[in-house]
């Protein structure tokens, strides 16, 4: 999850309903992260970490073409 907060986690009364939610933070956990942040800037890292950002900037560049976006 890319947030500027913690969301999504179910509480102890759910869990045992069988309602997991997001587990980021947990022992247990082997799929959910948070990273805390702007959604552009937690996009940004994510690429870098995957070697994407190439790909990143294409994307950003041709979406500032098709609508008409000044660069940032």
């Amino acid at each position: 999850m890319i947030n500027k907060e913690q969301a999504g986690r179910s509480s102890i009364v759910e869990r045992a309903m069988g309602i997991q939610g997001l587990c980021y933070g947990t022992k247990e956990n082997r799929r959910d992260v948070f990273w805390s942040g702007s959604c552009d800037d937690g996009c940004r890292r994510l690429a870098e970490l995957l070697d994407w950002e190439h790909e990143l900037d294409q994307l950003i560049q041709e979406g500032e073409v098709k609508y008409k976006v000044k660069p940032k």
